[in-house]
């Protein structure tokens, strides 16, 4: 018996219940039950025993000094290699990390409905470990900054949302995505300059991270953006090219008097405009029209 379309379509869902998508496009990494599992919901989960692991640590005091889990230059100089794999686990837990976690699956579905989840799993890496080089440079310069847990690559991700989507209407409040994200930005650099745990080293950490977004998007050719941002860069190109266009007209008309017209009126002074021939009394009727 002839298969409809509608047993292509049950038979493809429950092949894709046994095993992961290709990448790309909007396609979540693989299917529970029938539902979509997208990695965005994954990170999400992986959350929760991280969280539950350093509230355990927290709690009882093991390690002694929790100080060895994060990212810190010296200790990784003097032979401690785990912590570039050890310091994005520590997650305290706290009711901000819930807020943000829920802006995080919020916002990274769509970004990575946008990407596609292997770009998108890229992305996140490069979120993650920026504070860490961040550090390094700090490190550079003499200072040293420890860095740990995903809580700038988690802002970061509403960051690229805002980038891909800025006009979308958040809240309530009827407030384009852009200004949301703008103004978090501008409160986030605020309070990591204001807490003495952080200071400037801390907000050049968290810009960092924000500058790590913008860029890889950029470089994956992602034509969203900004649109105020680019039509005033674009005004600002036009009104360049207008004033060099003015500058050009002014140096031709200069140019014309000077080496045209001058010597016809020399000419007049001379000998009166009877002495004029008509390509003479052409230059100056030209001369007359560019002076308007």
């Amino acid at each position: 018996m002839e298969r409809t379309k509608f047993d292509v379509f049950a038979h493809g869902v429950q092949h894709a219940r046994m095993q992961f998508f290709v990448p790309g496009g909007q396609e979540p990494v693989t299917w529970w039950r029938g539902k979509p599992i997208h990695l965005t919901t994954v990170i999400v989960l992986l959350h929760v025993p991280a969280m539950i692991l350093t509230s355990v640590m927290m709690g009882t005091g093991w390690p002694a000094n929790i100080g060895r889990i994060v990212f810190s230059v010296p200790d990784l100089l003097r032979g401690e290699w785990w912590r570039p794999f050890t310091f994005l686990f520590l997650i305290p837990p706290s009711f901000w990390l819930v807020i943000g976690l829920v802006f995080f699956w919020q916002f990274g579905r769509a970004v990575e409905g946008v990407l596609g989840w292997r770009k998108f799993f890229g992305l996140y890496l490069v979120l993650c470990f920026t504070p860490a080089v961040a550090s390094l440079f700090c490190a550079a310069i003499g200072r040293n900054f420890p860095v740990s847990g995903t809580m700038n690559a988690n802002f970061a991700v509403f960051v690229a949302f805002a980038i891909l989507y800025p006009e979308a209407n958040m809240f309530l409040l009827n407030v384009a995505a852009k200004w949301v994200a703008i103004g978090f930005v501008a409160v986030g650099v605020l309070a990591e300059i204001a807490s003495p745990a952080s200071g400037l080293l801390g907000a050049f950490v968290f810009l960092s991270t924000i500058a790590a977004c913008y860029l890889f998007l950029k470089f994956q050719g992602i034509r969203g953006g900004f649109s105020w941002f680019n039509r005033w860069k674009e005004e600002r190109e036009e009104a360049r090219y207008e004033k060099i266009q003015k500058k050009r007209l002014l140096e031709s008309k200069e140019h014309f008097i000077s080496d045209q017209v001058d010597p016809i009126l020399d000419k007049i002074a001379r000998e009166g405009m009877q002495s004029l021939t008509e390509e003479e009394k052409g230059i100056l009727a030209r001369a007359k029209d560019k002076l308007r």
